[in-house]
């Protein structure tokens, strides 16, 4: 909290003085689209995070440096000073709160779950359909300690990237994905999995 304190007070001296602008270093996930993605053709994160970091620093006077880096990552590379933000959807828990200050709130969305597509076209809340199956999430995400400390699942799979658990899905490797439900929707729509729902 202090570190964020410093950087709020060094960006107001920076605007005050006139000086050039200030460079952070922005965290963000190369696998969150369309949040942040890799664009393989200039090798940049992009999505709307980072176009809303790069309109903020554009706003305040300061210039950004995106550095791509996987999600579990971000709050300890901000911690320990690797980077100045992050950028990138993340749920504002409790326990993230005691760590690092969030910005208000960007976007409100829920979670999202995958299953094959002969598999149960509906999931409740308890997850009773899913009883006795392996279930994928992605590491570091709020998703991952619920579904850990839930007795439904045989297994919790632990995924790089959203992508890879979708993958798995699709496969019929794993009966179930969970994570962010606009990332879900605009994987799927992209057509690249034939066999989830």
């Amino acid at each position: 909290m202090i570190r964020n304190a410093i950087l709020a007070t060094t960006l107001i001296a920076g605007l005050t003085a006139g000086a050039s602008a200030e460079t952070l270093n922005v965290g963000s996930t190369p696998t969150g689209v369309p949040f942040t993605f890799l664009d393989v053709e200039t090798n940049q994160i992009q999505g709307m995070m980072v176009d809303l970091i790069t309109a903020v620093g554009e706003e305040a006077g300061f210039d950004v440096n995106v550095q791509p880096m996987d999600f579990a990552s971000l709050i300890p590379a901000l911690t320990s000073n690797r980077i100045d933000i992050i950028s990138a959807a993340m749920l504002a828990t409790d326990a993230r709160k005691e760590v690092i200050d969030f910005s208000d709130p960007v976007m409100p969305y829920g979670e999202g779950i995958v299953v094959p597509a002969d598999g149960a076209t509906s999931i409740s809340a308890d997850f009773s359909e899913l009883q006795g199956q392996v279930i994928g999430v992605q590491q570091g995400t709020v998703y991952l300690e619920n579904l850990q400390g839930s007795d439904v699942f045989s297994e919790v799979r632990v995924y790089d990237s959203l992508a890879d658990i979708l993958a798995e899905v699709d496969r019929g490797r794993i009966a179930a994905g969970m994570g962010d439900r606009p990332i879900i929707a605009y994987q799927l729509s992209e057509g690249r999995y034939s066999n989830i729902e």
